[in-house]
């Protein structure tokens, strides 16, 4: 009975806590379809605020520039896709490609696929298909969500959180408080902030300021009034600090755009905010900027007193609008004109009363900022040159790879071959080129086809308004703002790279699926109707992107980790002298590697760490003379070849290589990889020179090994690659061999590598160039700038066989006393045997 009773108060016990659940919840006393209504809606919102996420974080994290920064984005992409689809799905709602723009977007990332065909580097080019997948993924994303212009505008309003936060991140980092990565550059006292690149920094910060002053003007709430204002305020000051000229234009252009678009009160609202913020961001940039540590050592906070000016007159000016509108409502249009009229007044009498107002203009601006500005129309500078030039070698890839491209990082990997001078830029400085060289023609014109349906889409939105005579509604003012961010964008994207930060790209794509939505609730009933679904083929597809996105993104995540932690082992084993003590941690390092190229089977950076440690397990196994040697050769040498397989023309890779073929006592494999350099950057001297340098040793062992065929084809080699870069250098116009164009070393050969061009002439027996190569070099070691005590030796013996021999005999005598050991190599080398000529041996 106890048990019973016990048993009962359980049950009434978990009755009273199912039925508070019951009563407090949300859906309690709802019929079953009201039920079902409220948890779609939250479910809708749960959604819209993770796309809202995928929206709001990709700049603080480098923009997503790097590809392992892109990884996560992926998997986080895919399984928002998921439950969009979920949602659609309960909804009984299957649309997925429907608009013009849909499919030129969709076709975007398509390209990228094809582009796999023709790809130099396919690793680098499947990266970027999953990018271009990614973008078209967030811009259907917000296509859906968006579903009225409340939603609409709550897109813009993360766009500019996140922008507002970009920009107080730089600030912070300006006076010392944030130690995020490259967010200021104290040198040229530039904000940078988390894209690490000033101009990005600025394009992106002016275009969401653009949006910042659209959703200004709608808004009826003061406070949130004064939060546009602020946000637009810092938004400005980070542009002007930022000091980019490309940016200014785009800004002055969108802001120009945007007042022509705007309809009646709407134009004058944003002239004003756009004067007010700009005013404030102008009046404290000199101040602000004077007052940072960097300049003045002083404390953080000094110069974060001086922003309060901007939010002062941000605040002013607003209360001056505000005060304006309400008496207008109050008492009409003439206490309106009163109002205005006494302003101007008060305004004139200041200028009257204050004969220093010039001077504080200029204070105002200050001097390299009103430089800056005077540069911007100025198209004789390298910033403008370069651009070109970066355009036309990227065209002439584009004549070589004219269907498919050369894939995602073909520019990166091919450009050098291009050149007429030597220069170094990973982009092309122009999305519209890099698009053509990366995808080719087809990805060109998917590209423009993408602009082409974003102005049918904004179009499509003016002709519903006109229609119904509601061409200057607020939907209007929405969607006129958000195009004109786009094209703001689109404009930079032309002499920048701003498209190859992912969270650029996302933003831009993001702006699109706006306008995408706009045209989609501008639609009329009819063409609605017209669509046609078509369920099993849209999820199925759907669910294919979705999979292969996440799986990509997990998958290479997994790899990038393993890679870096396996890197990092490699690098403390380096610094051992002792290989026997590491064995473990040379097996660790392998292991890691393995799995990373089991993840990621196309990264040659992966493959290339493989071989290292495989080479060290290798140089290990020698020095105990383990019978696993041998197994530990192949794998390096299967490992090396794989990595040059997926990165060909990387020249850091490749110089990696000759190193690993060094470290297996294989210079002929060396030579290769060196020679590899070469085809990848025919400008740079040190590719030339590493060639000359392996190819010497290549010499000295196999003269002491007697194979002096062998050592003559080295030796040749070495003659042929001067006579290569001679030809280069002729080629090379003087203007562009100079600064400010050329940026590196010239191409002249170091004094080592000319005394190797030397002692290679004096092996092959032709004694007068070897003499003309290295006489030069005798005043460096005379004065000691540069240490080479046998070259006096080489010297001697060059000038000896040229038919010089009193000459050399009796400098030899000098030598001889001043450096015994120089001297005996001299009488060492004039019993040389001149190598046999011609020799092909060795190949």
């Amino acid at each position: 009975m106890a048990k019973k009773k016990k048993q009962q108060q359980k049950n009434i016990k978990g009755n009273s806590i199912k039925d508070t659940l019951r009563e407090q919840s949300p859906t309690r006393g709802l019929s079953p379809s009201l039920k079902l209504r409220r948890v779609e809606a939250w479910y809708y919102t749960l959604v819209f605020i993770a796309v809202g996420f995928l929206i709001f974080y990709p700049p603080y994290f480098r923009g997503l520039f790097f590809s392992e920064d892109m990884f996560l984005y992926h998997t986080f992409t895919g399984l928002v896709f998921i439950l969009l689809w979920i949602e659609k799905i309960k909804r009984r709602e299957f649309s997925f490609i429907e608009t013009p723009l849909d499919w030129a977007i969709l076709a975007y990332a398509g390209a990228y696929l094809l582009s796999l065909i023709g790809a130099v580097h396919i690793g680098e080019a499947f990266y970027g298909f999953l990018k271009a997948l990614n973008y078209f993924m967030i811009y259907w994303m917000v296509s859906q969500v968006v579903r009225d212009y409340r939603r609409y505008e709550d897109i813009l309003r993360v766009i500019l959180a996140s922008g507002a936060g970009v920009a107080l991140i730089g600030i912070l980092a300006a006076v010392g408080i944030s130690d995020y990565p490259s967010a200021f550059d104290p040198n040229s006292i530039r904000i940078l902030s988390t894209l690490q690149y000033p101009n990005t920094t600025a394009a992106y910060l002016a275009v969401i300021s653009l949006l910042g002053v659209t959703l200004w003007i709608r808004e009826k709430n003061p406070l949130l009034k004064l939060i546009y204002g602020s946000c637009i305020y810092l938004l400005l000051l980070v542009v002007l600090a930022a000091f980019s000229k490309g940016a200014w234009v785009i800004l002055f252009v969108g802001a120009l755009l945007l007042l022509i678009g705007m309809p009646g009160l709407y134009r004058l609202k944003s002239l004003y905010i756009l004067g007010l913020a700009g005013v404030a961001a102008l009046a404290t940039y000199g101040k602000f900027m004077a007052a940072l540590p960097v300049v003045t050592q002083q404390e953080p906070g000094i110069a974060l007193q001086k922003l309060l000016l901007g939010f002062i007159i941000v605040l002013a000016g607003q209360a001056v609008w505000d005060l304006g509108i309400f008496l207008q409502r109050k008492w009409g249009g003439r206490a309106l004109a009163a109002y205005a009229a006494s302003l101007l007044i008060l305004l004139m009498l200041l200028v009257i009363r204050l004969p220093e107002i010039p001077q504080s203009a200029q204070q105002i601006l200050p001097e390299n900022l009103t430089a800056r500005f005077s540069q911007i129309k100025d198209t004789t500078g390298t910033s403008y040159s370069s651009r070109m030039d970066y355009a036309h070698w990227g065209l002439a890839i584009v004549k070589d790879y004219p269907l498919v491209g050369a894939g995602a990082g073909g520019w990166n990997a091919l450009y050098h071959q291009y050149q007429d001078y030597l220069a170094w830029t990973t982009e092309t400085h122009n999305h519209f080129v890099q698009v053509w060289v990366e995808a080719g023609t087809i990805g060109f014109i998917a590209f423009i086809s993408i602009w082409i349906g974003f102005f049918l889409a904004l179009w499509k939105i003016y002709r519903g308004k006109r229609e119904r005579g509601q061409a200057t509604g607020d939907s209007w003012i929405l969607n006129w703002g958000t195009a004109t961010a786009a094209l703001a964008f689109g404009l930079h994207a032309a002499m920048d790279f701003d498209l190859s930060l992912g969270a650029m790209a996302i933003l831009l794509w993001t702006l699109f699926a706006l306008l995408n939505a706009g045209s989609r609730l501008e639609a009329s009933k009819e063409e609605k109707r017209l669509l046609q679904h078509k369920p099993v083929m849209n999820t199925s597809l759907a669910a294919i992107l979705a999979f292969m996105i996440i799986i990509a993104g997990s998958s290479f995540s997994l790899a990038h980790s393993s890679a870096r932690e396996g890197n990092g082992l490699l690098q403390e084993i380096s610094e051992e002298q002792q290989l026997q003590e590491k064995e473990a941690e040379i097996l660790i390092a392998r292991s890691l590697y393995q799995k990373a190229t089991q993840f990621d089977p196309l990264n040659a950076d992966y493959h290339a760490g493989l071989a290292q440690a495989c080479a060290l397990q290798f140089i290990q196994a020698v020095q105990s003379k383990n019978p696993m040697a041998r197994e530990c050769y192949e794998l390096t040498r299967q490992e090396i070849k794989k990595a040059g397989e997926l990165g060909p023309y990387s020249i850091k890779l490749r110089n990696n290589l000759a190193n690993l073929c060094i470290g297996l006592n294989d210079p002929e494999g060396a030579i290769e990889e060196a020679r590899w350099a070469i085809r990848c950057n025919p400008n740079d001297i040190n590719a030339y020179e590493g060639v000359i340098q392996l190819a010497l040793k290549a010499v000295e062992l196999h003269l002491n090994n007697k194979q002096a065929e062998k050592a003559a084809f080295y030796a040749e080699s070495i003659v042929e690659q001067n006579r290569e870069l001679q030809i280069k250098k002729e080629a090379i116009d003087p203007v562009k061999a100079a600064y400010p164009y050329w940026s590196g070393q010239p191409l002249e050969l170091s004094p080592a590598a000319q005394l190797s061009l030397g002692k290679a002439y004096y092996l092959l027996g032709q004694y007068p160039e070897a003499r003309a190569t290295i006489e030069p070099l005798l005043p460096m070691v005379q004065d000691g700038s540069w240490q080479s005590p046998e070259t006096p030796a080489w010297h001697l013996a060059a000038l000896y066989r040229s038919g010089e021999q009193e000459q050399a005999e009796a400098l030899a005598l000098g030598l001889h006393s001043s450096n015994p050991q120089s001297a005996a190599l001299y009488r060492s080398l004039l019993q040389l045997q001149a190598l046999p000529a011609k020799s092909e041996a060795g190949k």
